[in-house]
């Protein structure tokens, strides 16, 4: 742009922006935090076994989706990744409530971190991939962060391929108007091949 005018007023807006960007990710951030909260309450509830916990759960989760006119079902979903963010995640729901990141950031981290148990080396990933996080995409975090946790895995990849390939199987499942469906689970190369030489034989 030429003109000083409009260079100034794009400024404004681009601030603007950013600052509204910035509270609504907090916003997200402290709703984030709520549910987590009342995960913690519904825990606080006397339980004697698995069944009774998930009963308590569910009966916050629907007092809260009745007030938010949700499904309590979404609710509970809501609740149990929200504990998951601030119990397993602390340096990412910190980022997050400061506005730094976004919820799509924080899926992202979370994703590709989940599969680390150990809290210790969880917390040396999230402290190199929080960093990228505030100064990138979440399309271009995804890739990162899936090479960045796989450093932190207790078992390599090659051990964990093996260990899938013991799962490898095919199912069959009935469909409507006389059709069926073939499911293979093995390999990718293999399941690439086969997929590509039963569309050349379709």
């Amino acid at each position: 742009m030429s003109s000083p005018v409009l260079n100034a007023l794009l400024d404004d807006v681009v601030t603007t922006l950013s600052s509204v960007d910035q509270t609504i990710n907090q916003l997200m951030a402290t709703k984030s935090a709520l549910l987590a909260t009342a995960s913690r309450i519904a825990d606080d509830e006397p339980f004697d076994s698995i069944e009774s916990r998930e009963m308590s759960q569910r009966a916050v989760a629907t007092e809260i989706a009745a007030a938010l006119r949700l499904s309590d079902r979404t609710i509970e979903s809501h609740m149990g990744t929200a504990s998951r963010l601030s119990e397993r995640f602390p340096a990412t729901a910190a980022s997050f409530g400061d506005g730094r990141i976004s919820q799509a950031h924080v899926r992202v981290i979370m994703d590709a971190g989940d599969q680390i148990e150990d809290a210790e080396s969880r917390a040396r990933y999230e402290a190199i991939v929080v960093a990228r996080a505030e100064a990138e995409t979440p399309n271009r975090l995804r890739p990162f962060a899936a090479q960045t946790a796989e450093r932190f895995r207790e078992t390599s990849f090659t051990e964990r391929h093996r260990e899938a390939r013991e799962k490898r199987g095919t199912w069959v499942k009935g469909r409507d108007d006389g059709m069926g469906e073939l499911v293979l689970f093995g390999p990718s190369a293999i399941i690439n091949g086969t997929h590509d030489r039963a569309t050349q034989m379709g």
